[in-house]
């Protein structure tokens, strides 16, 4: 380590900067490989397709 080297890092008080929050999620089924690639998921119960219900605002644009 660089003797000449000052350490100029402070702590911020005691603030906390993050929380971390973990869902347990039993392990089950998977997809395929192929299939995952697919989904963007190994997991069936992770999967959430987009659905597209409307143009919001497409209306507006036409008046």
């Amino acid at each position: 380590m660089n003797k000449n080297y000052e350490n100029k890092c402070t702590l911020v008080g005691k603030c906390q900067l993050a929380r971390l929050y973990i869902i347990n999620q039993p392990f089950g089924e998977i997809y395929s490989p192929q299939e995952a690639l697919i989904r963007g998921t190994i997991f069936p119960d992770l999967y959430e397709p987009y659905v597209r219900t409307g143009k919001k605002g497409e209306e507006e644009c036409k008046k």
